[in-house]
């Protein structure tokens, strides 16, 4: 059995099984456990010497903002002081690196800044990075900036724990593995999602459907009543047109009923008019997808849940139909040799589409699953797939929320937040943009 004990560990008492092991500070643990400190340990017990150490650190700077990064001498040679010279918001820095075995006193730690301290004063820099393998207490911080303060040196510390953070991140995966041996197994997912677009609600709905239903009304009465004039001039022509058209004449009685009628389907249908106009006059949204991993990932599925709105098909505007948006008192007769009804093609999907979604109770769930997402170029969906409409028009935005998964990933990638805008869409502009349309089909 091969074990690693730290000098001062008794040695004769160890367990004999072949799957423990004891760690540097004799600290049992399990063979085949994956350690969560295991970063942290191999800083701590450093024994690679100076000129890896020194390598090691400026890829730590790289990763805090530093850059124009000058190594002096990692393998040995007079540097003046400085490990490195380096800058950070166009100001000059010194970096100074301390990479020794095991741990250390406070003031073997301090003894060894104070050193480098004196040697990068020579050189008059803003700044002193001080990296280290050593545990720096909060308050052994505060002493050794006021030691830089004094010298009139502002000082950033790196010190065990902060390296160890820095260096688990998931992109200094390639770092670690270099410097530490620590296999990342696979490169991890990163992605960019980006949503193009807006939610909307609509304002003033209720307001042009009242003045419709009155215009409506008073139009088919004024309708109603040149049809009795022309009936009482040309009664032969008039019966015609009722047998052409199969509708019996209508009384005043019948027409009231029948415009009461309308009006109370109208007001009970007109949540679904409003979607009508919204789906063939607004705008939907688009996603972008990067990849701004160092791998290609296969399979890939987006979920993505927005809040606090409901989803709508985007139509084209000449999808637009008067009739969904507000019905006719009366009803044409339905012509029978009209062909299909356009409406049957707006569900179609192309095969494969890459863009589904679903409303929820109170939210709507879009999927996007791509075969293949490479590194570069980013993954823009072509067209406009849904449109949002916000539950409160007090909301100012709404929040989407996103997951990842693909092939060879077996862990979920939660991706940050993103809020999406809410717009006041009022129902005069969409009705605009309708009749703009209708200008220009009938040119």
């Amino acid at each position: 059995m091969s074990v690693c004990a730290s000098p001062g560990v008794d040695q004769t008492n160890l367990p004999d099984k072949p799957t423990e092991r004891f760690d540097g500070r004799g600290i049992e643990y399990e063979e085949d456990m994956t350690r969560t400190d295991e970063t942290w340990f191999r800083l701590r017990q450093w024994t690679q010497g100076q000129a890896p150490s020194e390598r090691l650190a400026a890829q730590v700077l790289a990763y805090s903002g530093f850059d124009n990064i000058d190594p002096s001498h990692p393998l040995g040679g007079k540097d003046g002081g400085r490990d490195a010279v380096c800058s950070k918001d166009g100001r000059r820095w010194i970096m100074a690196v301390n990479f020794p075995r095991d741990e250390q006193t406070f003031g073997d730690i301090k003894r060894k800044f104070v050193s480098d301290l004196e040697s990068a004063t020579k050189h008059q820099p803003y700044g002193l990075a001080f990296v280290t393998n050593q545990e720096i207490r909060l308050s052994e911080r505060a002493e050794l900036r006021e030691l830089g303060a004094d010298k009139g040196v502002t000082v950033e510390l790196f010190h065990l724990e902060r390296v160890a953070h820095i260096l688990d991140e998931p992109s200094m995966s390639p770092i670690r593995k270099q410097y530490l041996d620590i296999d990342p197994g696979p490169l991890p997912i990163a992605i960019e999602l980006e949503i193009i677009g807006t939610a909307r609600h609509l304002v003033g709905g209720e307001d042009v459907r009242d003045w419709w239903l009155e215009h409506a009304a008073e139009k088919e009465r004024a309708r109603h009543t040149r049809n009795r004039q022309q009936t009482a001039l040309n009664p032969a022509i008039t019966r015609m047109q009722w047998m052409q058209s199969a509708l019996p004449p209508l009384t005043e009685a019948d027409l009231e009923e029948r415009i009461e009628r309308w009006e109370r389907e109208v007001r009970r249908r007109w949540a679904e008019s409003e979607d009508h106009l919204a789906s063939t006059t607004w705008p939907g949204l688009r996603f972008r997808l990067k990849n701004t991993g160092e791998v290609f990932l296969n399979d890939v599925q987006v979920i993505i849940t927005i809040s606090g709105v409901r989803g709508l098909q985007c139509l084209h505007l000449d999808r637009f139909d008067q009739a969904k948006l507000l019905s006719p008192v009366i009803p044409a007769p339905k012509d029978p040799y009209a062909g299909i009804d356009p409406s049957f093609y707006d569900d179609l999907r192309i095969a494969d589409y890459p863009v589904t979604w679903k409303s929820l109770d109170d939210s709507v769930e879009i999927t996007l699953d791509l075969k293949h997402l490479r590194p570069h170029p980013a993954w823009v969906s072509e067209a406009d797939d849904i449109i949002l409409v916000a539950n409160l028009a007090a909301s100012s935005e709404v929040t989407a929320e996103w997951t990842v998964t693909a092939q060879g990933y077996g862990k979920i990638y939660e991706g940050q937040a993103i809020t999406i805008p809410v717009e006041q869409a009022s129902i005069q502009e969409s009705l605009s943009l309708v009749s703009s349309a209708d200008k220009r089909s009938s040119k």
